[in-house]
């Protein structure tokens, strides 16, 4: 029995796994299968509600909709919506039937009713038409990815380096970004400073975009020649506050030397040791 028991576990685990990978990639299979939980969950709550109304009342379909409205996208969420609320008509009639209609249960459909038409409309107004935690953890999961390009590569012995960004108002997205990048010699380090005009999350999408392509361009241009394609790029977004400033520094790590070129930034500072 332990011997199967452990053979069973770990191929479900997997499939778990497996489908909330899916519904965080929010993929029609992932979509499916929360929705079918959710269908499961409410015909349960429909038959506790036809066994016994007081510990099952009529309110208690809220949950698969929240739950749906935090997890599923427009078009599944609508379709629970409208199964709850036949089951919801389901043991309402078969309360009143009983017991008779009483003005708690004409509140409780009309309060259920705007709950709905809430859900559907927050529903509606997704631009990514994704599930609100699946979208955020899909713009946080981009945002740390290309973070990663501002992390300075391990330098050979005799150099070390520090670095720390932090949002002034406090937000994850921002508009300050670093791009670094060491040559497959290990002789030159390369690094982009650059602040995106804007605040907060407003300016936290632009550079996002903007440190995208410097990150494929870092390494491959001349400092001149990346600032000049850098600055194509921007041109060719039209945004309405579409500049940035931005410092570019190139050390060679064999000599010492180094070159600094700026952008509009403010200027760089320089301490001697």
């Amino acid at each position: 029995m332990k011997t199967l028991v452990k053979r069973v576990l770990p191929n479900v685990w997997r499939w778990v796994d497996d489908r909330v990978i899916r519904w965080r990639t929010g993929t029609s299979e992932g979509q499916l299968v929360v929705l079918s939980v959710l269908l499961v969950v409410s015909v349960g709550l429909l038959i506790g509600s036809l066994l016994k109304y007081m510990a099952f009342p009529a309110s208690t379909f809220t949950v698969p909709m929240l739950l749906g409205s935090l997890t599923l996208r427009y078009k599944p969420l609508l379709t629970l919506v409208l199964v709850d609320m036949v089951f919801l008509a389901v043991t309402v009639t078969d309360e009143s039937v009983k017991n008779g209609m009483s003005l708690g249960r004409v509140s409780t459909l009309v309060t259920m009713v705007l709950v709905v038409a809430i859900f559907l409309f927050e529903a509606s107004r997704r631009r990514t038409g994704l599930p609100g935690p699946v979208g955020e953890a899909m713009l946080v999961d981009l945002n740390d990815r290309l973070q990663k390009q501002g992390v300075v590569p391990p330098l050979p012995d005799g150099w070390r380096s520090q670095s720390a960004m932090r949002s002034a108002g406090g937000a994850r997205f921002a508009g300050d970004f670093l791009v670094a990048s060491l040559s497959s010699d290990r002789t030159q380090l390369e690094m982009v400073l650059v602040d995106v005009c804007g605040k907060g999350v407003a300016a936290g999408t632009q550079s996002l975009q903007l440190s995208g392509a410097l990150g494929g361009l870092i390494g491959s241009l001349p400092p001149l020649g990346l600032f000049s394609s850098a600055n194509d790029y921007l041109l060719r977004q039209d945004w309405e506050e579409g500049f940035a400033t931005a410092v570019h520094v190139l050390v060679h790590l064999d000599t010492g030397e180094y070159s600094i070129i700026s952008a509009g930034h403010p200027p760089v500072l320089r301490w001697s040791a």
